[in-house]
């Protein structure tokens, strides 16, 4: 079981809810479910937003420090989330 914690406050959601993205996959939406489902391995993962339209998300273990850590980088000429780690 994993436990997902989405640190953005319901401004921040609507803001990147509204960009723009070329398709459903590179959505607002879409970056959340990539982000929360990405590595199972992990039983914890923290989303939090990194500017205005950015997020990073924190994986760890149960009781552990971070494990690995995935920057949701919006591409405005694209109009889409890349992801970088």
């Amino acid at each position: 079981m994993r436990t997902i914690n989405i640190h953005l406050d319901a401004t921040e959601v609507s803001t990147r809810r509204r960009l723009p993205a070329t398709s459903d996959a590179y959505s607002f939406d879409g970056a959340i479910a990539y982000l929360s489902l990405w590595n199972m391995n992990f039983q914890v993962v923290d989303i939090y937003s990194d500017g205005d339209r950015d997020m990073t998300a924190y994986y760890r273990r149960d009781g552990g420090s971070t494990g690995y850590v995935i920057g949701a980088i919006w591409r405005e000429s694209e109009g889409r989330y890349s992801f970088h780690s």
